[in-house]
């Protein structure tokens, strides 16, 4: 899910997801940060432009 939409009280970039595992078996409680599991990023890329290598 969108990190911001996970983590509201911040300000996030609308790229950064965080993942949660809801049957994490270890888990300890209900809270979110116990189906923690990481953080995705898109990274954008740009196109290169011009005559040189790889153009």
């Amino acid at each position: 899910m969108k990190t911001s939409e996970a983590l509201p009280d911040d300000s996030w970039l609308e790229t950064s997801w965080t993942c949660f595992d809801e049957d994490k078996p270890d888990r300890e409680s209900d809270s979110r940060w116990n189906t923690y599991i990481g953080n995705v990023h898109q990274v954008p890329m740009a196109q290169k432009v011009g005559n040189g290598p790889g153009a």
